[in-house]
């Protein structure tokens, strides 16, 4: 199978059902699959009332611009 196949047999099913589950908690979610070639596929649920994370809506931003390839590293703060 190729990863399109994969991507359209396995994982579409469960984003619906991802997606479901955030729009419900209100859980801000961001997801990319890179698939052959050129080809992704991302996925975001951000509204302002979901409080997403800067780091969610830099990595949109990028996804936006075309860019393939970053990195965020995030940090937990102890105690917090």
């Amino acid at each position: 199978m190729s990863k399109e196949e994969v991507y359209d047999a396995e994982i579409f099913p469960l984003m619906g059902k991802i997606i479901e589950i955030c729009k419900r908690a209100k859980i801000p979610v961001l997801a990319n699959f890179k698939l052959e070639g050129d080809l992704q596929v991302t996925t975001a649920v951000l509204p302002e009332e979901y409080e997403p994370s800067k780091d969610q809506l830099m990595a949109l931003s990028l996804f936006r611009d075309g860019y393939m390839a970053f990195a965020v590293t995030t940090k937990k703060n102890a105690g917090k």
